[in-house]
């Protein structure tokens, strides 16, 4: 069965480094990615319908850290993992980076063969990368 690339992207912008959104990105086969995030305020934090993305083509977006692969037979249950990360809102100290760390450790959980850094070491490894490196 093929396999693809699962990353982190984030998005912001350079000047603004701790305001960067972070989200899944699934490589697509025919192109883009697939992304997978939550979106909001902290009061109103949810997940967000996935949906096909072009990361390379927005203005905003920063790089990706390639962080596993997923055979495409198990999109499917990747998605269902990620929509049972518990959202918090009304914190402070919850946002979509910290979805993405806790994401990481369910995926590997359940199976998935992927890293899990700290969101610090994440959030350093993202600041080194290229939007076309």
């Amino acid at each position: 069965m093929p396999s693809v690339t699962l990353s982190v992207g984030h998005y912001g912008y350079p000047f603004l480094q701790q305001n960067t959104h972070w989200s899944f990105l699934l490589a697509h086969p025919k192109g883009g990615a697939i992304a997978y995030q939550v979106g909001g305020s902290p009061q109103s934090y949810e997940f967000r319908q996935p949906a096909v993305v072009e990361p390379r083509k927005a203005a905003t977006f920063m790089g990706k850290v390639d962080v596993g692969t997923i055979e495409l037979s198990n999109q499917t249950k990747l998605e269902d993992v990620l929509r049972q990360i518990p959202v918090v809102r009304g914190s402070e100290k919850w946002n979509c980076q910290t979805w993405v760390v806790e994401g990481l450790k369910a995926l590997r959980e359940k199976g998935f063969e992927v890293e899990v850094p700290s969101q610090e070491e994440l959030s350093a490894r993202l600041g080194k990368a290229k939007k076309y490196g």
